[in-house]
């Protein structure tokens, strides 16, 4: 297992000044596809509740038990907009790597994050029910808005930081493994984030 602390470390470190304004965090809304693929938005009250939490805060601010004890912290990485899941996952991270058992939902919340859309567990997301019930051009638009989230999220994260969510996901690959389930680390690891190691 990757020594914890030296790893918690070259986080903290290399995401020292990662900060996002206000601004960011107030502008929050839900968005979704009609069944023609059209985008619309509306007001989210989970994504609304998820910029909230971090509003005023620097992520190493709510690293720890703050993030531990908010209920949203296990799905709310999927509500935030890119530039904000990247500012604010070192927050996450710290705070698995401190607490592994208490943070385990965290833990597989982070990981689902961390995969790139089409890639680990094929058939999920937010665009397989599209597909399944017939809504094609739903399912592309979604599946196109995903990975479209995606390269913004990677665009807002150094060559280092890839680095270090590589590394992280190796760690959290030995954290989670169970005998005979998928390990979505793991498939994170070998599907994309492991060129970075």
């Amino acid at each position: 297992m990757a020594d914890v602390a030296q790893l918690e470390g070259e986080i903290t470190q290399a995401f020292a000044d990662r900060e996002v304004a206000d601004a960011v965090l107030l502008g929050a809304s839900g968005e979704w596809y009609d069944e023609k693929g059209a985008w619309h938005t509306y007001a989210d009250p989970e994504a609304s509740a998820a910029h909230r939490f971090f509003l005023g805060k620097r992520w190493s601010e709510v690293a720890g038990p703050p993030l531990l004890s908010w209920p949203q912290a296990p799905s709310s990485l999927i509500f935030l907009e890119p530039e904000v899941a990247a500012a604010y996952l070192p927050a996450y991270m710290i705070t698995t790597l401190r607490y592994p058992h208490e943070g385990v939902t965290i833990l597989e919340g982070v990981v689902a994050s961390l995969a790139r859309p089409g890639e680990v567990l094929a058939g999920r997301g937010s665009g397989a029910a599209a597909l399944q019930t017939g809504r094609p051009a739903q399912a592309a638009a979604m599946r196109a808005n995903e990975l479209l989230r995606f390269d913004r999220f990677l665009g807002e994260v150094s060559e280092r930081q890839k680095q270090l969510i590589a590394r992280f996901l190796e760690h959290a690959a030995e954290v989670i493994e169970i005998d005979g389930l998928d390990n979505r680390a793991r498939s994170a690891l070998d599907l994309f984030w492991g060129r970075f190691l």
